[in-house]
């Protein structure tokens, strides 16, 4: 991810590693969301009607999520996918793992069954064509 966040965690967990910043890996626009804490958009009747339905609804002022997913995918097949290298890390988004993993995991899971915490993420093996033997790390 372009975000200062993710290149600064990259050259902290990969100091060796050559960086590429895919500009397409930046998290879905929250709009009037952005920067406010689950805490402080509780019973806010727009935010309560976007997680209502799965996410898939516009954000008030932001991103669509098949927008989003449109996007990360784009930048993964231009990006990542024709990478010739034995290891690839990415450091980005939770939101972008998720919308990568749903599209591309075999076994398939849906979007949320991608969900991980903070710090953490999934590893796998890239055929190709999708990522097989994911699991959490």
């Amino acid at each position: 991810s372009p975000m200062l966040r993710c290149r600064e965690t990259a050259g902290i967990l990969f100091p060796n590693a050559k960086q590429i910043v895919v500009p397409g890996f930046k998290e879905i626009n929250f709009g009037e969301f952005e920067e406010k804490s689950f805490e402080e958009l509780s019973g806010v009747e727009k935010f309560q009607a976007w997680a209502d339905s799965d996410q898939e609804d516009v954000i008030p002022g932001g991103e669509i999520k098949k927008d989003f997913t449109a996007r990360v995918l784009k930048a993964f097949w231009e990006t990542i996918a024709p990478l010739d290298a034995d290891e690839v890390y990415t450091v980005t988004h939770g939101g972008t793992i998720m919308a990568i993993l749903e599209a591309l995991s075999d076994p398939h899971g849906d979007y949320f069954s991608w969900m991980s915490k903070n710090g953490h993420g999934w590893a796998g093996t890239w055929t190709g064509e999708k990522i097989t033997n994911i699991e959490k790390v």
